[in-house]
């Protein structure tokens, strides 16, 4: 089963944000707005900036997306700023899936999928990390992962 799990879950641990940009996006997490690095241009991923520039544009820029079907087992329905920390939620759909099972797979897959994306290990590095939180289906009680080092 854990073969299957992976296979189901794996898209709903990391987007990159940034594919996208948005103008328009809303701040609504009530983090204050911040100006940009000097060298990155409006609309682009502040990739040399200060990494709560960064944070900010990751979470400015996926917002608009959700909630975001992942796979048949997921949804991503929730993304806001806390400090330094991107919090991901994601709703669990397929009730087959048990906390065992999610737990195993994220201790697994959380650190190595973050860590593998250029843009997201720099901010982790920077001091910036990701909070992967999901609940729904089977999970009596949410099940949650912070990547806090690459």
């Amino acid at each position: 089963m854990r073969t299957l799990l992976s296979a189901t879950l794996a898209g709903g641990l990391l987007l990159t944000a940034c594919s996208e940009p948005d103008q328009g996006a809303a701040n609504n997490d009530g983090a204050q707005e911040t100006s940009g690095a000097a060298t990155s241009t409006p609309g682009t991923f502040p990739s040399d900036g200060p990494v709560g520039d960064r944070v900010q544009y990751y979470v400015t820029h996926l917002r608009p997306q959700l909630p975001m079907p992942i796979n048949n087992s997921t949804v991503m329905d929730g993304v806001r700023r806390n400090g330094l920390e991107i919090e991901l939620h994601y709703e669990v759909i397929d009730a087959s899936v048990t906390r065992a099972q999610l737990q195993a797979w994220l201790a697994d897959n959380a650190p190595p999928h973050t860590c593998d994306n250029a843009m997201t290990a720099q901010m982790v590095r920077d001091g910036a990390s990701f909070r992967y939180t999901y609940s729904g289906g089977s999970l009596s009680q949410p099940v949650s992962l912070a990547v806090t080092r690459c």
